[in-house]
Formats: structure tokens, sequence, C-alpha cells
């Protein structure tokens, strides 16, 4: 692997034949028909970081006495009517101010082959209630981590290929940010021993892609992507990764040139605080080059030489591609354009044939999809935030899996299924266009939540998680007791908390409840009904 031949020179060959016979292959009546009805930066002040000492790991998680007030910062009602949040239906992270020891037990890291960061600021913990395994992360209160817990807030990022925060604590010194476990390798790792097959590298580019994507629609970048950025979600030998290192989205001052000059291009080295989308396109270009060549495009013993190398390249454009496979080379070179407007865009980079030809299209998972979009009946709102709830607590390791089919259905990547989009898809599986669109029709009665004509990821898996499986007794009594109250009793205000950005279809519903209050036997049929 890595190294150009004649092998992969025909493969490539082979490959642009069979494009050239699709090209000219007429499309038949019937697909002529369907095709008609388809027709029918964010500036951040730069705060250089604070170092802390290994000997305060006790203090920093034991409880602390309250000496000042905790800072509250603004009203989570104005971050929704500001961020277009309105239509989304996920969890709303939010900060408690309470110890978080009051929900979580700390764990022995050392029980898990857990591949930590050499620092004291991070501790393994367990639920108490759930038993799920997560990361409580410390941040100390400085103008830096509070200016890092308030970007986290009013950004509200949620995306499967993203390490997920659940929730933030404060007491009078601390934060404690609370997110995923991932316990795989860092994808730099795997290098040590071999570099990843065009396969392998194109499934996990994809989700690369789409992560930084996400970032940029929402209007934020990283600035400081590095194949240790992305750690593997488990130790099986799937590819489903996470961007776990999450700080520099929100606060550039956790960017370390020193780690991440060798994935910086041209325009970096002269503004290097300047940080752009553009800049994260060139360094996944890096990524994609080092993971199926195992080493960097600028090489140099230090940051001079190496920067020097990259300013060469940008005189002369000529990229050494001996250690790549022949059919990555023009792929790579669209990310490592010199400047940075003509660098590939993430869309059409989803969209390339280096990508889609390495990426197993997952006919027969897609075709099960479809049957089981099929079986929703229509639910009301409450009951699809109880699943949504229970997805994220009991069902949280398949969400990369659903991710990647709902990228098949996905086809222009806005993160949004269209009737257009489903029945570009329905067309592989049923025989007339009236029958594509009765099916498509039924598939957004059931499961299009917020009836805006597009089907979100969240929809989408309410939609296709197995409910059989989801909802039983001891699942709904786990639930319960996450979600109730000392009294027994799933609150309107708990609900509210939650789903900040849904409290009026929160209340309506509500409204049929005594005191808007649920009580465990009413909570149990609500989710029965929803099977």
């Amino acid at each position: 692997m890595g190294i150009c031949s004649a092998k992969h020179q025909q493969n490539l060959k082979i490959t642009e034949q069979n494009e050239q016979q699709a090209k000219q292959s007429p499309p038949n009546d019937e697909s002529l028909d369907i095709q008609r009805l388809v027709k029918s930066e964010k500036t951040i002040k730069y705060i250089k970081p604070t170092a802390s000492s290994p000997k305060q790991i006790l203090s920093k998680f034991a409880a602390t006495p309250s000496t000042r007030q905790p800072k509250r910062m603004f009203w989570a009602d104005q971050i929704v009517e500001n961020s277009g949040l309105g239509g989304t239906l996920k969890t709303w992270i939010s900060i408690k101010h309470t110890q978080f020891s009051k929900y979580y037990t700390m764990l022995n890291k050392d029980q898990f082959n857990y591949r930590l960061k050499q620092n004291d600021q991070i501790v393994v913990v367990q639920h108490n209630l759930s038993g799920r395994i997560m990361v409580a992360e410390m941040i100390r209160k400085t103008e830096q981590g509070d200016q890092l817990i308030e970007s986290i807030i009013q950004t509200q990022l949620n995306h499967p290929n993203l390490i997920r925060i659940f929730e933030i604590f404060q007491d009078s010194n601390n934060y404690q940010i609370i997110h995923d476990f991932c316990n795989g390798a860092i994808l730099s790792q795997n290098l040590h021993n071999s570099v990843y097959t065009q396969q392998q590298a194109a499934l996990i580019l994809k989700q690369i892609i789409e992560v930084v994507k996400h970032l940029h629609q929402k209007e934020v970048n990283h600035g400081g992507l590095t194949l240790a950025s992305f750690q593997r979600c488990n130790q099986s030998n799937s590819n489903y990764i996470k961007l776990v290192d999450f700080k520099p989205i929100y606060l550039k001052s956790y960017i370390s040139e020193k780690q991440i000059y060798q994935y910086m291009p041209p325009e970096a080295i002269k503004f290097p605080e300047i940080y752009t989308r553009e800049r994260d396109v060139w360094s996944i270009g890096i990524l994609l080059f080092q993971m199926l060549s195992g080493q960097f495009p600028f090489k140099g013993n230090n940051k001079e030489e190496v920067f020097e190398e990259i300013r060469k390249y940008s005189l002369q454009e000529n990229l050494e591609t001996k250690c790549l496979p022949a059919e990555s080379v023009n792929f790579i070179k669209g990310f490592l354009q010199i400047n940075p407007s003509k660098r590939i865009k993430l869309t059409e980079a989803l969209n390339d044939h280096w990508l889609k030809h390495f990426i197993e299209n997952q006919h027969e998972e897609q075709k099960q999809i479809v049957q089981q979009l099929e079986n929703n009946h229509a639910l009301n709102f409450l009951q699809c935030c109880f699943l949504q709830f229970m997805i994220s607590t009991f069902s949280a390791d398949q969400e990369q899996f659903f991710y990647q089919l709902f990228g098949q259905f996905d086809v222009n990547h806005d993160g949004r299924i269209s009737k257009q989009d489903l029945t570009i898809a329905y067309i592989k599986h049923f025989s007339s266009p009236q029958e594509v669109k009765e099916h498509v029709d039924k598939v957004f009665k059931g499961i299009d939540i917020n009836k805006n004509g597009e089907i979100d990821f969240q929809e989408f898996l309410i939609g296709v998680i197995n409910k059989e499986t989801l909802i039983t007794e001891d699942n709904l009594k786990e639930a319960f007791k996450v979600l109730s109250d000392v009294e027994g009793f799933i609150s309107l205000s708990k609900m509210c908390s939650l789903y900040h950005n849904k409290k009026q279809q929160l209340k309506q519903q509500f409204s049929a409840y005594e005191n808007n209050q649920i009580n465990f036997k009413q909570f149990q049929q609500l989710m029965f009904d929803a099977l």
C-alpha cells in the first residue's frame, strides 16, 4: 500500500471505462418519468492558555465550597432565537449550578484502555442512574475557561462524528464538562504499524469531511486539525470516529502551533492567527496524504524547515506523489491548492469519484431502512422527545452507523432529507413513479416531526431505530429514573430544560396531564403506544 503501481493505474483505467459506459447508457422511459417527478467566522479573542499543576487533580474534581456567585451568562431563549435552532429536536447543553459528584461517580481510569491525554484534567465517570460511562473534563474558571463554556452554550453543536457534550456543571472555581467516552485508538496511532487502505481511509475521510462541513455550516471552524484530533469510538474493528479535540472549535487559544505546523497552509504561515474554512480544507488534504502514505507531504526536522518546504510548494505547486496510490492523487491535490478560494469545496469532496468508489454502497442496509421507514405511524411530540432521549441514552453507539445510511438518502449533503432526496432513493426499490410518491408521502407523514417538509437526522433516527428493542420495561424504568424528580414525576420544567428550543410544543403536550406532571404509569403507556 502507499506506492504507485501499474496495478493502481490499471484499476483507474477500468474505473474510467466504467464511468464512460455509464454516461453513454441512455436512461429508460421509466427513469425519465421518475426524474420528472423529482423536478415537480466567528472571530474569537485570542487568550493564552493557563497551565495547572498535576497535584491539583483531587481538588479540581472534589466539592468546592461556594465562595462566589456562579456566573449566569445569558438566556437560552435568546440563543434559540438568534441561532436558528428552533427546528431541531435535540437535548440542550445546559449549565448546572451544583456538584457533578451528585450525579456521577469517578472511576479509576486505569481500568480502561482509554487514550487519555497526559494531563490531570480528565476523569472517567459513571452516571449514577443510567450507569453510562462518560468523561468529566475540568476547566478552570479563568477568562479563557469562561469564554470556552460560553461559546459551547451559545453554539450548541450536535453531530454524530463530534464528541458529544451532555451537560456542564460548575462550582465556585471550576467547570466540569461531561462528554462522550471514546476508548478506541487515536487515528495517528495506526500509522505506527501500517498505512490505511484506501477503503479504510475513504470511510474515515468521509466522516471527517461531514463533521467539518457541519462546523462550517454553523459558521465556526476548527483551525487545528491533525490526525490526533480524531479517535475511533471503540476498540472494535469498525472505522467509526469522532472529532475529540473539540476546544479549538470554540476558542482558538487552545491551538498550539507546535502541534499543528505540519498541517498549516501557506497563508497560515504568514497569518497564523487567522482561521478560515479553507484552512480546515487544507488540513484535511494533509490528513488524507498521511493516512495513505504514512508520511507528511512537506518534510523537515523542525518547524522552519517544514515551512520552507510549504513555501517552495506555493511557488512551484509540485507535490511528490510517488508514495500515494495513483487513484488518490488528483483528489488530494484538490485540497492542497495554493489559492484558498480554489480548494475543493467539502460538498464537492463528498461527491468525488475516489471517495464514492472506495465506500461500499450499503444497498442491503438501505433496503432494510426503506422498509423500516414504512413501519412508522404518526407520533405526538412528547413521544418523539422521549424516544430521542432514550436513543441517546441506550443506543448512542448506533448513531454513526445510521448516520452513514442517512448520508445515502441526503443527496446534496445539506443535513436534511427532502421529498426529492427520498424519491431518488426510492427509485431503486419501487417500480412506478406513483408508487414512489405514495411511499414517500407515507414516510413524511410518519416521521416529519416538525412538519416542515424535511427530515433531519434526529427525525430519521426516530424513524429507523428498532423500537421493539428500545422500548422495553427495563429501559423505560431507567429512563424514568433519569427524567423524574424526587417526587416521582416527569415535570414540564425538566423537559423544557432538556429541549429548551421546544417550550411551546412541550407546554401544549403537558397540558393534558394534571399539574403538568407525568407519572411512571402514564409514561409507560405513552411509550408503549409508540410501538
